[in-house]
């Protein structure tokens, strides 16, 4: 399968369905981080509720099934998730002729970082400013 590789502007312009995707994202990990701790604590209970029980797994079922709905609407532009609690997103592009992930999370409000296929998140440097600006 082919990858499409966006310019910087490209994966500019696609951040609107981006920011919605991953907004729904960070919101299902929290609310899948929430449903999971209830079930734990009812679970070390003396005589938990195993209605309580089945009924939080089959939310949490439901809930990753809205997530890896999600996930999958980003691969359809070759996005990935790189972490779904803070919304952290990579897209497929190229700068300077070479393959890169342009590196984009909620509250960022362009694309303004990116990293080497294979590396961290945590390793994206700034882009360099576009010529003629």
């Amino acid at each position: 399968m082919t990858t499409t590789r966006l310019t910087r502007d490209g994966a500019n312009a696609a951040l609107p369905f981006v920011r919605a995707v991953a907004t729904d994202l960070r919101d299902l990990a929290a609310r899948i981080a929430e449903l999971e701790a209830s079930y734990r604590r009812e679970r070390r209970k003396p005589q938990p509720s195993q209605t309580f029980l089945n009924d939080r797994r089959r939310e949490i079922r439901a809930l990753e099934q809205d997530r890896a709905g999600c996930t999958a609407e980003l691969a359809s532009i070759g996005a990935g998730v790189d972490d779904a609690a803070t919304g952290s997103v990579s897209i497929p592009g190229t700068l300077d002729g070479a393959d890169v992930l342009f590196c984009w999370c909620i509250g960022e409000e362009r694309v303004e970082t990116w990293r080497l296929p294979g590396e961290p998140f945590d390793a994206r440097r700034p882009l360099p400013e576009p010529v003629g600006v």
